[in-house]
Order: C-alpha cells, then sequence, then structure tokens
C-alpha cells in the first residue's frame, strides 16, 4: 500500500524492469553519512553481472536519472525535517 499522499505507479511493460533494477540497486545501497549515497557504476556493474543482466546503456542511463530523483528528493525531505525540528525547538 502507498503512502498516503502518494499516487501507485503502474510502469509500461517496456520499462517496467529498469523500475525492479532500481529498486533492488536502491535496497542494497550504502549508507552515507550526510543522507544517500549515489548508487555508483561499480554496484550496477557488480549487480548485473551477478543476475546474468546485459544492460543496455539507455537503461544505465534511466537508472543514474531516478537515482539521482531519490538522492535529491531525500536531500529535500532531511532539510525539511531539519527546519521543522528546529522551528518546533522555537516554542
Amino acid at each position: 500500500m502507498p503512502e498516503e499522499g502518494i499516487n501507485q505507479v503502474t510502469f509500461p511493460a517496456e520499462v517496467a524492469h529498469i523500475w525492479a533494477w532500481f529498486t533492488r540497486l536502491d535496497a542494497a545501497r550504502q549508507p552515507a553519512f550526510a543522507g544517500l549515497s549515489p548508487i555508483t557504476y561499480e554496484a550496477m556493474a557488480a549487480f548485473f553481472t551477478l543476475q546474468g543482466i546485459k544492460p543496455q546503456p539507455w537503461e544505465v542511463d534511466a537508472i543514474k536519472a531516478l537515482d539521482r530523483v531519490a538522492v535529491d528528493s531525500r536531500q529535500i525531505e532531511k532539510a525539511t525535517q531539519d527546519v521543522n525540528r528546529r522551528g518546533n525547538n522555537r516554542h
């Protein structure tokens, strides 16, 4: 069930595999001190090698684009939480 306010997305069959790859890579992402570290090309290469997958360049580009959105959105979410926390401490 998606979080409240989040619309569930159905991907066209032609790109659904990219989302599946991204979610698996995202789940295995290494933690970073200042938020999320981007999914590296090395992590993707290891994943694809272990899975026996030979992605097309545009598929790798699509994963990197999804990753940029994920990293940026989590940075914005963290900044918003920090601002809210600071605001709540003033009362």
